[in-house]
């Protein structure tokens, strides 16, 4: 293998590496009996474009001329599942700079010594003690607003708590700075980059983590799930993804998930378990969000869910000096229970692509695992108790007492996963295909329609009470694009472009392209504190056909690595002599096939020799808008025909064009 066929002016070079699966790392046992069966992932064609996503290899390509651009760039893609913000392919690029025909080293990597993020600045040394604690003039401010803004979705980390550990010097480092790499987005003095802001506490907080891997604990099992999301402010998916993976699996090593007696107090039983249920929380929002099953499996969990008065006294004002509060319903012990339906929503839609392989025989899966999800979600708006059922008397209640965003969260994601259920084609899949979802999913527009409305409105509400109440945390992002693509497809197309004579249709256009503005609004005002959210405006923004009215400055998502050598095994000869490539399950396939091709003496170029005057500047993530699937041949399997490729085509050719998809029940 060598070069391929050119596709325009673009050589396909045959590197093969270990592409994630987005199975992979599933703590406990395989997806449950209601989990629809996966598609078949055997997509092939002549030129290795689109192999198969689990199968564990991919082809990379080649954009620019070896040995006359200054400039080569290395990319590859990576699949997403159904219910990620940008379903179907993503685009992982390396960029390459050429060397100095000067340089004594042209075959050893010279560090990049450009900014990167996040990096330390100088300021950090301002903002750290010696013995690397923040000062408390740092201290005091950022906790304040931690718990201003976050300890209603972190409630196991307490006012009184932290107090105590301080004074008795018990204080983890690692933990306090990941609080500060957090609650520095909203600190008074971050300016007008938030994310620069918190920067140098993310560096810092990465630099400690390492070590404390080797004993777990509570306190960086809670540091870890803080900088999973700080990495989600800073616009990195994989690093939020990363992160909350670590900070999972050490809550398991610890048995936070299991009933024991090896506690302090009943108040230490209380915080364990608080914890537990804010890790649960981030496993259902980031999976869902990134398109991935869950990595915590609810048949492995054994302790109970949160009560309301394991929340009181409040975390947030858990003082001595303050008067004790009357126990009430809080919204995190609710919230915990619609995460529940969350996790089984994106479990079904984001399973493998191809078959998996099991020793157990094949588990038959029903078809009507989503409708009986849609009333579950009825059902759980039912069953709320009567302060929790929205109104806004209740949204200012819960405001006034910290909890605003978390009770303003609950509805948000209860009227999502209505939007999204009741909307087969909402999100099609990147193979445009039909597939069990869209044949069980029922097919209610209308009730799609309102519940989406629904959240336009919430979102219009929170903002007169108070604009925090979905700006201070990241979980809204989600709910806020599913309403989006709903309200996006209302006429049928792009709302941008679409032009009609009949008054009602001219109305009905009006309005929805009023309530996607709105919508990417607040995605824009979320935006500064949360750089993945400008990400999720910009795909809207393409699917919709619609600008936002306050145009912000995004922060580019693209993730640059210090490690050279890392980033050079991307490029190294498969045939090294050292064996310094890693390993892969075609490692044997491709050692035949250059075996082979010595012993014809066919001339190929190889990606080594192709860049041998370059080296790794850098690697971005970002999701592939120009990718065309409708340029793929018809191949097997049988479902993949024409008229579904042209559909995938326009979905994954941004800016949207397409029809939602038709009512599967006509």
């Amino acid at each position: 293998m060598g070069i391929q066929s050119p596709i325009e002016t673009q050589p396909s070079l045959a590197l093969q590496e270990p592409l994630p699966s987005s199975g992979s790392g599933v703590i406990g046992t395989p997806p449950p009996a209601n989990v629809f069966d996966a598609l078949p992932s055997s997509i092939g064609t002549e030129t290795n474009i689109l192999p198969d996503f689990d199968s564990g290899t991919q082809t990379a390509f080649l954009r620019g001329e070896p040995g006359q651009d200054a400039d080569l760039e290395l990319y590859y893609y990576r699949f997403a599942g159904a219910t990620a913000i940008q379903p179907g392919i993503h685009r992982i690029a390396l960029r390459h700079q050429s060397r100095s025909n000067a340089s004594p080293l042209r075959s050893v990597q010279r560090p990049i010594l450009e900014a990167r993020d996040p990096s330390p600045n100088s300021d950090l040394e301002a903002q750290l003690d010696a013995d690397g604690f923040p000062y408390p003039h740092v201290w005091g401010p950022l906790f304040e607003k931690f718990l201003q803004h976050y300890t209603q979705f972190f409630p196991s980390i307490s006012r009184q708590r932290m107090i105590d550990r301080i004074e008795s010097g018990t204080m983890s480092r690692f933990l306090s700075v990941a609080i500060c790499a957090l609650a520095g987005r909203h600190a008074d003095n971050a300016g007008s980059s938030p994310t620069g802001f918190c920067a140098p506490f993310i560096a810092k907080a990465q630099e400690l983590a390492t070590p404390l891997l080797q004993l777990p604990t509570t306190d960086t099992c809670t540091g870890l799930m803080l900088l999973c999301w700080a990495y989600y402010g800073q616009g990195s998916e994989s690093g939020a993804w990363q992160y909350s993976g670590m900070a999972i699996r050490m809550a398991v090593e610890l048995g936070v998930h299991e009933v024991s007696d090896v506690f302090m107090s009943p108040a230490h039983v209380v915080r364990t378990r608080l914890l537990w249920w804010s890790l649960y929380l981030t496993d259902r929002v980031v999976h869902f969000a990134y398109g991935r099953p869950t990595l915590i499996r609810d048949e492995t969990i054994e302790i109970p869910f949160p009560q309301d008065s394991d929340l009181f006294p409040d975390p947030a004002r858990d003082v001595p000096s303050l008067p004790m509060e009357m126990v009430e319903p809080v919204p995190f012990v609710y919230l915990t229970r619609l995460m529940v339906i969350c996790g089984r929503v994106g479990d079904m839609l984001n399973v493998r692509r191809g078959p998996a392989f099991h020793l157990a025989r094949p588990v038959a899966r029903p078809t009507e695992g989503l409708r009986e999800l849609q009333t579950n979600v009825l059902d759980f708006f039912q069953e709320l108790p009567e302060s929790m059922k929205w109104s806004v008397d209740r949204l200012k209640h819960q405001h006034q007492r910290g909890h605003g965003s978390a009770y303003l969260t609950i509805h948000l994601w209860g009227n999502a996963l209505l939007t999204f259920l009741n909307h087969a084609g909402l999100m099609l899949p990147a193979s445009g295909t039909i597939t069990p979802r869209t044949i069980s999913g029922a097919n209610h527009r209308d009730m799609s329609l309102a519940t989406a409305k629904q959240i336009g409105e919430l979102i219009s509400v929170a903002h007169a009470v108070s604009p925090t109440t979905y700006t201070s945390a990241p979980f809204t992002v989600q709910p806020l694009f599913i309403a989006g693509l709903s309200l996006a497809s209302e006429t049928g197309s792009n709302i941008g472009t679409t032009s009609t004579t009949d008054p009602q249709k001219q109305f009905m256009l009006a309005m929805a392209s009023q309530g996607v503005v709105g919508v990417l609004t607040a995605l824009s005002r979320i935006s500064k504190f949360y750089a993945s959210a400008g990400v999720t405006a910009r795909i809207l923004e393409k699917r919709s056909g619609v600008l936002r009215a306050e145009h912000t400055t995004d922060v580019d998502p693209s993730i640059r690595l210090p490690d050279m050598g890392i980033l050079r095994r991307f490029t190294i000869d498969r045939d090294h002599p050292k064996g310094l490539a890693p390993p892969t399950d075609t490692s044997l396939r491709d050692y035949m096939a250059r075996s082979e091709r010595d012993a014809m003496g066919t001339d190929t170029n190889w990606i080594t020799d192709l860049l041998s005057d370059y080296e790794l500047d850098s690697l971005s993530f970002f999701p592939d808008d120009i990718f065309n699937l409708g340029s793929l041949p018809n191949t097997d399997p049988p479902m993949l025909n024409a008229a579904n490729l042209s559909v995938a085509s326009n979905l994954n050719n941004m800016p949207h064009s397409e029809g939602p998809l038709p009512d599967s029940t006509q």
